[in-house]
């Protein structure tokens, strides 16, 4: 290996470090496909303390009808809750993002919020990077990769995706949506921390006697959040044992206190159209989590949606 490409080892080791006060936040997320996406929005806006927003985006997603869904479902449920957390205000910060997956690796589909990712990212600089939080699939993040190459060393990715590389496939609905754009992502040289769903994340359940415990009654929101996660596995189970895995929260969690998370430093695998992992020895390094310690997560989680005047306020 020549000096050159230990350099830039180097260089990217650095840029994986965990980062020190404020936090510059991009949330890319297909919110309107699920019920815990939700949860990802409020933890985010109630951690002002150490993160701020500059962008919550919308990812293309396909629901149980075969076919794309429409992006304007994400907008609206995005719309409703930071009503319901008192911050309409942040609406101006959101953003449509493309409406499919991008159709190769080298064919980028160009929205609002590629075209915003790319010039925000121009105010932040190799050592200190705008954060882009995307817990769906990964396509806008690619689109703007494409478009500008050189964003690359202005973010650190933090990326729900995959499954542990410990399963026989890295099949999971993120990954698998839009595998171009995961490869193109994991090609780019940026700074990578990859949090994979099954057998990692798959951790962070909640059952119905918890989220009754934690949620039902507290305030409008915690209730709204509580009926949603009732409806939702009311048609998928009638199992009275069910648990439900709030899968989007961990990236957030990572941002807040690194000691929550497990991970380790790893190359930089291959994507491929087969939804596996191809471990290489000569690319760039990325962090791969393999660990999550739930309790601390959902105990912090829980207590800033009990006290939204304290967490969601506006602070300026």
């Amino acid at each position: 290996m020549n000096n050159s490409m230990l350099e830039k080892m180097a260089q990217q080791l650095l840029r994986l470090k965990h980062p020190e006060g404020m936090v510059d936040v991009i949330l890319d997320t297909d919110l309107g496909c699920e019920v815990d996406d939700q949860f990802a929005l409020v933890y985010l806006v109630c951690a002002q303390e150490k993160l701020r927003i500059r962008g919550i985006h919308t990812a293309p997603f396909e629901g149980a009808v075969k076919g794309f869904q429409d992006p304007e479902t994400s907008y609206i449920e995005i719309e409703k809750i930071l009503r319901m957390l008192g911050r309409s205000d942040l609406m101006s910060l959101v953003r449509r993002g493309s409406g499919r997956y991008i159709p190769s690796e080298t064919e980028p589909e160009e929205s609002e919020a590629v075209r915003a990712l790319i010039d925000i990212s121009k105010e932040y600089t190799t050592e200190n990077p705008l954060y882009v939080v995307a817990i769906g699939a990964i396509s806008n993040v690619a689109s703007a990769l494409l478009l500008d190459p050189t964003l690359k060393d202005r973010i650190c990715i933090l990326w729900l995706g995959t499954a542990g590389m410990e399963m026989e496939t890295a099949m999971e609905y993120n990954f698998s949506q839009d595998n171009a754009a995961a490869r193109v992502v994991f090609a780019s040289g940026a700074p990578l921390i990859l949090f994979p769903c099954k057998g990692v994340t798959s951790h962070l359940q909640v059952t119905e006697p918890e989220i009754a415990y934690w949620l039902k009654g507290k305030n409008e929101l915690c209730q709204y959040f509580y009926d949603n996660i009732c409806s939702y596995m009311a048609v998928r189970t009638d199992n009275p044992c069910w648990n439900k895995v709030i899968w989007d929260i961990v990236t957030i969690a990572w941002l807040l206190n690194e000691s929550w998370v497990q991970d380790r430093v790893i190359t930089t695998p291959v994507p491929q159209y087969d939804h596996r992992l191809t471990r290489v020895s000569d690319g760039l390094p990325m962090r791969y989590v393999y660990y999550v310690d739930r309790d601390p997560i959902f105990q912090d989680l829980f207590r800033r949606m009990h006290d939204l005047e304290t967490f969601a306020s506006r602070k300026d």
